[in-house]
């Protein structure tokens, strides 16, 4: 293995150590590099050689999470179903029971001490919006653009609000479905709300 292969492994490690920690129940305000690192399975000093201090790895993480949900967009985009909310919201849930630890770090985030971290979530949040907005006009054309990105933001705002829920949902055995069902009810009322 080069060099460079060796620093890529090592830094997804400690990616994957803090979304483990935090998987494990613990808060990313409280998780030290030194946990971080010690669960990588590195010294703290290799740490430093992939991030400034923890405040990077979680920007680095949102980095991830946004990734992810541009991959997801991307192939739903591509696939032969129709884009609608009830499909997009569907989707959201089956991503959040594959991927519980980057979906638990976000909400814990959105009120993190790090102003960094808080910014970089609410970039996301409007980048996803806009992208929503552009989205559903060919599908709801009804709805003017002012309509379209209030309804967007909404959306993306009742989703980031949700994850917890859905986690808790899920984690009571509740079915993927039924989960996604309930949200599509509440956005299918807020749309009903703007005609």
């Amino acid at each position: 293995m080069s060099r460079e292969e060796r620093k890529r492994q090592t830094r997804k490690s400690l990616l994957d150590s803090a979304l483990g920690l935090i998987e494990q129940g613990q808060h990313f305000s409280n998780i030290s590099l030194r946990e971080v690192a010690k669960n990588a399975g590195v010294v703290p000093t290799s740490f430093y050689r992939h991030f400034q201090d923890m405040e990077e790895l979680g920007l680095n993480l949102i980095d991830e999470f946004s990734v992810l949900l541009r991959r997801t967009r991307s192939e739903l985009l591509s696939s032969d179903e129709s884009l609608s909310i009830e499909r997009l919201l569907t989707v959201f849930v089956e991503i959040i029971q594959t991927n519980t630890a980057i979906f638990t770090f976000i909400p814990q985030c959105r009120t993190s001490e790090h102003l960094e971290i808080r910014t970089a979530i609410r970039r996301e949040a409007q980048g996803l919006s806009d992208e929503l907005a552009s989205e559903l006009r060919v599908r709801y054309p009804n709805l003017n653009r002012h309509e379209l990105g209030q309804l967007s933001q909404v959306i993306v705002h009742l989703l980031l609000d949700a994850i917890v829920d859905v986690l808790d949902q899920l984690g009571r055995g509740k079915a993927t479905d039924t989960v996604a069902d309930e949200y599509v009810q509440k956005v299918a009322l807020l749309a009903g709300l703007l005609k």
